[in-house]
């Protein structure tokens, strides 16, 4: 036998075979006779939308809003209940928000990173004016009761960036969704390759962490079991895509840690200090833009640099003998690929460099490079490490060691001159006081 709920008329939560019966505190609220109807083309791309509602002026006639998408280009007309409107170009979108035809402005909007767009603005001649704001609790549900600006009621693109319904839900692509539940309405087209998960659920149930680009599988960085990383447009699990493999998601993190091993450590020790320890932290972070059809189109980076302390004085982000112009943090790109390119130096401070002098040795060029390369064609990701010769370094590459590398002798390594007094160029017969700056493939 099938069970059934329903209220009784006391309002307490009963269980009946065979029908569902509400009691008199349920209403229906919102618009009533409301009827939403979509075409495609044969690729599942949405052609137009047509949004059907009973008129609030004139009685029992209805009206229907026509939006017709055009690549970008969206257009909207209305016909039947208070006038027909011919076909009216809205907006086109842009690389920084879109351009409103019908107030001719070009409005742009702050996104974050989950693409949810937080806030439209123009210039309205004396500066930037707010034309919307919008907040979201973690599942997309919009904030209400401050700020109330109007915004544009044409652009309906709000959480993920995706287009809000009338109906309250958000256009995915392959399905629809409702932020105010955290839930899908219907069943995961490709919920045959994810039995772990429930086929409702939101972006594996962490949204400030995942999206779902199109309602189906998420797609992603993965790592294989040699420890290489790749994208995968059909990546389909947070914890194994493959046996083997570990889900990544969109951003990645390089920690390149350099630092002086106490172990091995056979320079001078000042009283009362230790020259070991960390020396230069540094944290790249990428993150990963696609199209609609999961392909990578894009890596954007970031990066944050620590420089560790030293026994005298504050050590130097940059190494003396190369001024600091070489800290460099680029991206390049081209039909084969994407490059990233990142270099870092730190040095002792000025005193310190004086007190290592006059006892005899260079100061080290603390070094750190990473060149990372994306290949379209095969969708692998390479990393490349590099550091000079002293101290030891370590990188890792989202929290796995993808580099070890251990310090020689710094006696041996940065033994300059036996003299009494700071270096000059004549004591290194007209040659630099400092080694230059050289870097080794780990």
């Amino acid at each position: 036998m099938r069970w059934v709920f329903y209220y009784k008329a006391a309002a307490f939560l009963a269980k009946k075979p065979r029908y569902v019966q509400f009691n008199d505190y349920i209403e229906r609220k919102g618009k009533q006779y409301v009827n939403i109807t979509y075409k495609y083309r044969s690729d599942g791309t949405k052609v137009s939308k047509l949004y059907q509602y009973k008129d609030l002026i004139i009685a029992n006639a209805f009206t229907t809003k026509i939006t017709e998408y055009l690549d970008g280009f969206q257009y909207e007309s209305a016909i039947g209940g208070s006038g027909n409107f011919p076909p009216t170009l809205n907006f086109v979108p842009t690389a920084e928000g879109y351009y409103n035809f019908e107030n001719n402005k070009y409005i742009y909007n702050y996104t974050d990173h989950l693409g949810n767009v937080r806030l439209s603005y123009f210039n309205n001649g004396n500066g930037a004016e707010v034309l919307e704001e919008n907040n979201y609790y973690p599942f997309g549900l919009k904030h209400e009761g401050y700020n109330p600006t109007a915004g544009n009621v044409s652009y309906r693109y709000k959480y993920n960036g995706k287009e809000l319904q009338e109906t309250g839900m958000y256009d995915y692509g392959a399905r629809f969704y409702m932020p105010d539940i955290g839930r899908w309405g219907v069943v995961d087209p490709l919920a045959e390759k994810m039995t772990r998960h429930s086929t409702y659920i939101y972006a594996f149930n962490n949204p400030i962490r995942f999206i779902d680009p199109d309602g189906r599988a998420p797609d992603d960085f993965v790592r294989r079991k040699d420890g290489s990383i790749y994208w995968d447009n059909k990546a389909n699990d947070q914890y194994t895509t493959k046996q083997g493999e570990g889900y990544l998601g969109k951003e990645l993190y390089f920690t390149f840690n350099s630092y002086i091993d106490s172990k091995s450590w056979d320079g001078p020790v000042p009283p009362f200090t230790d020259p070991t320890g960390n020396k230069l932290n540094s944290t790249i972070t990428l993150n990963a833009s696609e199209n609609s059809q999961g392909e990578l189109t894009g890596l954007s980076a970031s990066k944050s640099i620590e420089i560790g302390p030293t026994p005298v004085g504050k050590g130097r982000d940059f190494y003396p003998g190369e001024g600091g112009s070489n800290n460099v943090l680029g991206i390049t790109s081209n039909s084969k690929g994407i490059n990233v390119n990142f270099e870092q130096h730190a040095s002792v401070s000025p005193i310190e460099e004086i007190g290592l002098n006059f006892m005899g040795y260079k100061i080290v060029d603390v070094a750190q490079k990473l060149n990372i390369n994306f290949d379209k064609s095969s969708g692998n990701l390479s990393v490349n490490a590099y550091t000079n010769v002293f101290p030891s370094a370590t990188l890792y590459i989202h929290g796995v060691v993808g580099m070890q590398y251990n310090q020689p002798s710094f006696v041996k390594t940065h033994s300059g001159f036996k003299a009494n007094i700071r270096p000059t160029l004549t004591d290194f017969g007209g040659k630099s006081p400092y080694y230059p700056s050289k870097f080794y493939k780990r």
